[in-house]
């Protein structure tokens, strides 16, 4: 079995591309979840966005 490392995926909002480690690999796994569509920044932007709403 050949060892797994990060993956580099591409951001759906701003284009940056970003590493996606074998941890949260596992942790994404784990819980059914597909990887990340947006970058941490994106990713905290949307959820501040969400708050806002609440």
């Amino acid at each position: 079995m050949e060892p797994r490392g990060s993956e580099r995926l591409k951001c759906w909002e701003c284009g940056k591309r970003f590493e996606w480690t074998v941890e949260e690999q596992d942790k994404f796994r784990m819980r059914g979840w597909k990887p990340p569509k947006r970058c941490e920044s994106c990713r905290e932007k949307r959820h501040g966005q969400r708050e806002a709403w609440l």
